[in-house]
């Protein structure tokens, strides 16, 4: 059985999805249609951006929704997945593929998330990837600063690779405890503290932006961020997107849960490598592949 997942925020790159865009017609409706929602120029960022501006967060998340949504496309309706997931950001790429929210509807939310995330919270906040330590190690470190503050666990993305996100002040100071103890220490390009109670007001107007739309029954398996397992039910799905934004992603758990109920095989569909790089840490039994360029979908179109 295989998996389609979807990376996030961090795979961005300048000129992603512009091949794609050209050759294939099924990509260039997707990127057409998104632009007709967004109010800013989608394709020129994404194709021709020499100013970073594909690096803010208002751009980024919809331009990597668009940009992983288009590759899908690109491969056709022949290309068939047991289950589906995406780290962050790409858990709404997922929503999507699985057929539980439409395209449109999940261009807006996405757009609505970008903007919001983009500004954040009103205290100052920091994100540090942590390398070569593990999670009870991290928490024992931490856990004192949480008596001063918010600060906590974001991303449990691999064994040996934990993000830790909070408040500005209390982010330096663990950077200063955990640099002693970690084999190294990645200060992450973010507007904010995300995956923190931090971004409590931001969840709150995302639980408005998601209120109206329909959520349907996942045509495949759908696997949470923020429970790590396969949800069926489409309130609980909506309750649990709503709660991601300053919840814990929980990529460990949520592959491994995918690999007991028989996914063998991971399809990262979209820029970058991240999110197989990732899986590579947690498991040695998955075979992994990437589709995130125009030879990658053609040459996986005639294998299957």
């Amino acid at each position: 059985m295989q998996a389609a997942i979807f990376p996030g925020q961090g795979s961005q790159r300048p000129g992603m999805g512009k091949e794609i865009y050209n050759r294939f017609p099924a990509a260039k409706k997707i990127f057409d249609a998104a632009e007709e929602i967004a109010d800013f120029p989608l394709k020129e960022i994404c194709f021709e951006d020499t100013e970073g501006v594909i690096n803010q967060t208002e751009y980024t998340q919809p331009a990597l929704f668009v940009s992983s949504l288009a590759t899908l496309a690109a491969l056709g309706e022949g290309f068939e997945f047991d289950a589906v997931a995406g780290h962050s950001l790409g858990e709404y790429t997922a929503l999507v593929a699985a057929g539980i929210i439409s395209f449109e509807d999940g261009m807006h939310a996405v757009l609505k998330r970008g903007e919001l995330m983009s500004r954040s919270s009103e205290t100052p906040g920091g994100m540090i990837a942590v390398i070569g330590l593990d999670e009870e190690k991290i928490e024992n470190i931490i856990f004192p600063l949480k008596l001063k503050g918010i600060i906590n666990i974001a991303n449990y993305n691999s064994p040996g690779q934990i993000v830790v996100s909070g408040e500005l002040e209390l982010i330096k100071e663990a950077q200063k405890l955990l640099s002693k103890k970690a084999r190294r220490l990645i200060p992450l390009a973010v507007s904010g503290a995300f995956h923190t109670k931090l971004m409590g007001r931001a969840a709150k107007q995302m639980s408005e932006v998601l209120e109206p739309i329909q959520f349907k029954e996942p045509k495949v398996a759908y696997f949470s961020n923020v429970s790590g397992k396969k949800e069926d039910d489409p309130e609980k799905i909506k309750e649990l997107i709503t709660k991601q934004i300053e919840s814990p992603v929980r990529w460990i758990q949520l592959v491994e849960n995918m690999m007991e109920r028989g996914i063998s095989r991971f399809i990262e569909v979209g820029e970058g490598k991240v999110l197989t790089g990732l899986i590579k840490r947690i498991t040695k039994d998955a075979e992994l592949v990437n589709i995130n360029s125009v030879e990658s979908v053609e040459n996986f179109r005639k294998e299957e």
